[in-house]
């Protein structure tokens, strides 16, 4: 689980004290929501729920409500890379503005880099 999850099954677990620090000036992650000029208000995140399991709290939620999920390849969207939508969330930006293709492959880069070496610290621990 991520961000608030996380705190509330450490709290759960018994956890005295949990601190969440965001990354942005608001709760949420992905799930975002905003009114449009004309009062219309989307969702411009967790338009899928990834990994539909009893372990994901965002598909035990909407399994709860009664919401149709597709569970086909486990619910795990294949389209997950650099070429599908990303939309800019920063401030400022308007809402449902879509990433620079530029800024999306840095950010994959980065991941990237992240990847190779937690891999390296993760097999050095293994010796």
């Amino acid at each position: 689980p991520a961000g608030l999850a996380a705190a509330r099954a450490l709290a759960i677990g018994g956890a005295r004290s949990v601190t969440v620090l965001e990354a942005r000036e608001r709760l949420g992650g992905r799930v975002f929501s905003s009114t449009l000029s004309n009062g219309e208000v989307v969702d411009l995140g967790a338009s899928f729920i990834h990994g539909c399991s009893v372990y994901n709290s965002v598909y035990r939620a909407a399994a709860s409500l009664g919401a149709l999920v597709d569970r086909r390849e486990g619910g795990y969207s294949r389209a997950w890379s650099e070429r599908c939508a990303f939309y800019d969330t920063s401030r400022g930006a308007t809402p449902g503005a879509r990433a620079q293709p530029r800024a999306v492959g840095r950010a994959f880069e980065l991941l990237r880099r992240v990847r190779v070496l937690l891999e390296a610290y993760v097999a050095k621990l293994a010796v």
